[in-house]
Protein backbone atom coordinates (compact mmCIF):
# COMPACT_ATOMS: atom_id res chain seq x y z
CA UNK A 1 0.00 0.00 0.00
CA UNK A 2 1.38 3.41 -0.99
CA UNK A 3 2.03 6.08 1.62
CA UNK A 4 -0.57 8.82 1.88
CA UNK A 5 0.58 12.02 0.19
CA UNK A 6 0.29 15.41 1.89
CA UNK A 7 -2.52 16.31 -0.53
CA UNK A 8 -4.52 13.14 0.19
CA UNK A 9 -4.02 13.68 3.94
CA UNK A 10 -5.38 17.23 3.61
CA UNK A 11 -8.40 15.96 1.63
CA UNK A 12 -9.09 13.27 4.26
CA UNK A 13 -8.89 15.89 7.04
CA UNK A 14 -11.35 18.20 5.26
CA UNK A 15 -13.78 15.31 4.62
CA UNK A 16 -13.52 14.23 8.27
CA UNK A 17 -14.20 17.77 9.52
CA UNK A 18 -17.18 18.17 7.18
CA UNK A 19 -18.68 14.88 8.39
CA UNK A 20 -18.28 16.06 11.98
CA UNK A 21 -20.31 19.25 11.49
CA UNK A 22 -22.84 18.50 8.72
CA UNK A 23 -26.16 16.68 9.21
CA UNK A 24 -26.38 12.95 8.45
CA UNK A 25 -28.49 13.54 5.32
CA UNK A 26 -25.62 15.45 3.67
CA UNK A 27 -23.37 13.21 1.55
CA UNK A 28 -19.61 13.74 1.68
CA UNK A 29 -17.99 12.05 -1.34
CA UNK A 30 -14.18 12.13 -1.52
CA UNK A 31 -12.17 11.70 -4.72
CA UNK A 32 -15.01 11.67 -7.24
CA UNK A 33 -13.71 10.87 -10.73
CA UNK A 34 -15.49 12.29 -13.76
CA UNK A 35 -15.37 12.08 -17.56
CA UNK A 36 -16.52 14.68 -20.08
CA UNK A 37 -16.50 14.96 -23.84
CA UNK A 38 -15.03 18.20 -25.21
CA UNK A 39 -15.01 18.68 -29.01
CA UNK A 40 -14.80 14.92 -29.50
CA UNK A 41 -12.02 14.39 -26.96
CA UNK A 42 -12.61 12.58 -23.70
CA UNK A 43 -11.31 14.44 -20.66
CA UNK A 44 -11.06 13.01 -17.20
CA UNK A 45 -10.62 14.62 -13.85
CA UNK A 46 -11.31 14.34 -10.18
CA UNK A 47 -13.13 16.44 -7.62
CA UNK A 48 -11.39 16.25 -4.25
CA UNK A 49 -14.66 16.39 -2.31
CA UNK A 50 -18.29 16.60 -3.43
CA UNK A 51 -20.84 17.65 -0.81
CA UNK A 52 -24.43 16.72 -1.66
CA UNK A 53 -27.19 18.37 0.36
CA UNK A 54 -30.76 17.28 -0.50
CA UNK A 55 -32.05 20.80 0.24
CA UNK A 56 -29.25 22.97 -1.12
CA UNK A 57 -27.63 21.02 -3.95
CA UNK A 58 -24.00 20.22 -4.70
CA UNK A 59 -20.75 21.83 -3.61
CA UNK A 60 -17.53 20.73 -5.29
CA UNK A 61 -14.31 21.37 -3.40
CA UNK A 62 -10.69 21.47 -4.49
CA UNK A 63 -8.43 21.02 -1.45
CA UNK A 64 -4.93 22.47 -1.40
CA UNK A 65 -2.36 21.40 1.16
Amino acid sequence: MAAMTLGRAAEALVAERLRAVLPDDVAILPNVRWLSKDHGHIREGEADIVVGDPNRGLLILEVKS
